[in-house]
């Protein structure tokens, strides 16, 4: 039996050594193979596959671009030779540089074919034969260069002349030219939707944009929220560094929606204005219809100039699923080249397609019209009944007027606002009445309930005492939140619940925001509890970035970049007027993209390790749990033998001994390790003698 046991045991010792072995011969393999794959990499992974897949991208290129103006203009929107200016442009002032496997015209027919016809990554593979990694790299590349041309593709404005024929114009002198905001889709996170919803329920952003007299730009501002109102992004961008700028004099035409003031003219309100009002033969019949006349047809530009850019560039119509950021820069990118398509092409093929857009579709089939007019007593009577209803409605409404001016003010309490505001707390904290940029019909009866039961017989109804007090409360609370996220200089007060700042910066503020006056040092004890009903979706511009301020982020990120190459501890950022030449951006992305590569190698090299390591220790303590049994095992077989050598014990006490130490280990190692002097008392111990 001794024997069988010893002879299991080695050959399990034996089995473990073949493991280890072959263990570390599998490691060696994985190791070498490491080796080869990273070598690999570094001599062929940026190289062509084959001559024959270079020459196949190589005549795709030319017969999309370079066959004739047709087949350009349909793929990139520009004639061949505006194409090769652009490309011209880049290289001597975008930064953008020729690489090993890519030229920079290939660049730039990648990027406009995505931004002409809104294409995905995929379709735009098989268009160029090119990889997923390779398109979307130089995609970036080529946005930050013609972002870097701001300062050439932006149009200077020019005044109207006094000595103009335009008939458009020559009312307007000195006029800049017209401006107007658009919104434009795009696909933002779910925690943000709430601040990009238009009155449309559209996901969008707010373009500001300003175009002088032949439909070029001179300003675009995208990134604000679409819940924004343009006459608020029309304050931001006349207050940024890089922002507006309207010299004293001279002006923009501009809608009802903004303010008319200096630098920018409004047409009068409650008068005929839109085009399609003057059509079919009608005339103005005073001053202001003849001005809202010209200012209609002069300031039309800049409706025309929106409609070209989104009817030129496909990726203007539907959202993108490119980051926020990116997705402004598209915008700002497509007015440049829009500048640079009307400046170089004698002409546009696209803006005959215009006049249609911007027309009436008022063409219904001929079974919907009214083909002949008659007498009709049935059309009398109908007319008699709407002109008795409208009197009854006008009369119902003035009686109700005249009540509610009849009705002395209400002077509102601090244990009143206290109510409203835990009224308004409590119903937005439920979840029903809250919804994005505001709240669902019916929330002031609502309020009024609430407030009925917090203080009885108050008198406070819905109409007219809560919805005055709101809006105040709500204009009061939004004012202070502007001055706090979107200026320096203020501060907030936790302790007196107020806006502290010097006098002189309050006043600049005010002159440009109105609601804000009087709430300088003057505690608003509701803040807090009001910013989350009224702020949580405030739109507040951060996004928005200008021309001039979007190649000024992407010249510090370029030189932050090369001084992390190089090294470089501390960042000074230059001045926006002075522009190092950064190295051409795909160096710096194949040097990470190798570096990615071969850190991916490295942590599966690490894994790998770790692997072997814990594996090596198991095995270790496997083979030493064996060998201290195979150690046993030979105890075991000498167990007999040894009680046989201990004096004072016959032949039946020896075998009794044994059959009671065989199955017990650590009794035999107690046999073994005892002197023989004591050997001797422990088996009389032991059979209980």
């Amino acid at each position: 039996m001794a024997r069988r046991i010893l002879s299991k045991t080695k050959k399990i010792l034996l089995m473990l050594e073949n493991i280890k072995d072959l263990f570390n011969f599998v490691v060696m393999i994985y190791v070498i193979m490491y080796i080869i794959a990273e070598r690999h990499y570094r001599k062929y992974r940026l190289k062509s596959k084959s001559i024959y897949d270079a020459f196949s991208r190589v005549g795709n290129f030319q017969r999309m671009v370079y066959v004739s103006d047709v087949n350009c203009i349909n793929q990139l929107r520009m004639d061949r030779y505006t194409f090769n200016k652009l490309c011209s442009m880049i290289r001597t002032s975008g930064r953008l540089r020729d690489t090993r496997n890519v030229c920079v015209d290939e660049m730039v027919a990648m990027f406009l074919n995505i931004l002409a016809h809104h294409k995905k990554n995929r379709v735009i593979q098989d268009k160029f034969l090119r990889s997923g990694e390779t398109i979307s790299r130089y995609f970036n590349a080529v946005l930050e260069a013609v972002l870097c041309l701001q300062g050439q593709l932006l149009k200077s404005p020019e005044p109207v002349a006094e000595n103009s024929t335009d008939e458009r114009w020559k009312f307007f002198k000195n006029c800049l030219g017209a401006l107007d905001g658009t919104y434009i889709r795009v696909h933002v996170p779910e925690v943000d939707k709430p601040r990009y919803r238009t009155r449309k329920n559209e996901i969008a952003t707010n373009v500001l944009g300003v175009c002088s007299q032949d439909m070029q730009f001179i300003y675009v501002l995208p990134g604000w929220e679409g819940s924004a109102a343009d006459s608020r992004v029309l304050r931001d961008a006349i207050s940024r560094r890089h922002g507006l700028r309207v010299p004293h004099g001279h002006y923009y035409l501009v809608d009802a929606g903004y303010p008319n003031g200096e630098g920018f003219l409004a047409p009068y309100r409650g008068q005929r204005y839109h085009l399609n009002d003057w059509r079919e033969g009608h005339q103005p019949t005073s001053a202001e219809e003849f001005f809202n006349m010209k200012h209609s047809s002069a300031r039309n530009v800049i409706e025309r100039c929106f409609g070209l850019l989104k009817l030129r560039w496909a990726i203007l119509r539907s959202p993108s699923f490119f980051p926020v950021k990116t997705q402004c820069r598209i915008i700002t990118a497509c007015c440049l080249l829009h500048n640079l398509i009307r400046r170089e092409m004698a002409i546009d093929p696209l803006e005959h397609q215009l006049p249609n857009q911007f027309e009436d579709d008022n063409h219904d089939d001929d079974d919907d019209i009214i083909s002949s007019i008659d007498s009709s007593e049935q059309w009398n009577n109908w007319r008699r009944d709407l002109a008795t209803t409208m009197m009854s409605s006008e009369n119902s409404t003035r009686r109700t007027r005249r009540k509610q001016s009849e009705q002395p003010s209400h002077n509102w309490t601090p244990r009143e606002d206290v109510a409203l505001v835990e009224a308004l707390t409590e119903i937005c904290v439920g979840g029903y009445w809250k919804v994005d940029n505001g709240f669902r019909s019916g929330y002031l009866g609502k309020l009024e309930q609430i407030i009925e039961q917090k203080l009885p017989n108050c008198g406070l109804k819905a109409n007219p005492h809560i919805e005055s007090r709101l809006k105040t409360l709500k204009k009061q609370t939004l004012a202070i939140y502007d001055m706090l996220s979107n200026s320096s200089g203020f501060s907030w007060n936790h302790e007196e619940k107020m806006v502290v700042c010097e006098k002189q910066v309050f006043d600049d503020w005010v002159k440009v925001h109105k609601d804000a006056k009087g709430l300088r040092m003057k505690p608003f004890i509701h803040y807090d509890s009001l910013i989350e009903a009224f702020g949580r979706d405030r739109a507040n511009g951060l996004g928005a970035e200008g021309p001039a301020e979007a190649d000024e982020d992407i010249n510090n990120e370029n030189n932050y970049a090369d001084m992390e190459e190089n090294g470089v501890d501390e960042i000074t950022v230059p001045s926006p007027i002075t522009r190092t030449p950064a190295q051409p951006p795909s160096a710096r992305t194949r040097k990470r993209a190798r570096d990615a590569y071969s850190q991916c190698l490295g942590d599966m090299a690490s894994t790998l390790r770790s692997f072997v390591d814990v594996t090596k220790a198991h095995l270790e303590t496997m083979q030493g749990v064996l060998m201290n049994e195979h150690a046993t095992s030979e105890r075991r077989g000498k167990l007999v033998d040894e009680l046989m050598k201990i004096e004072g014990i016959n032949d039946y006490d020896v075998i009794e001994a044994a059959a009671a130490i065989i199955g017990d280990d650590s009794k035999i190692d107690l046999l073994f390790s005892l002197p023989d002097n004591l050997k001797s008392q422990w088996i009389h111990k032991l059979l209980g003698r």
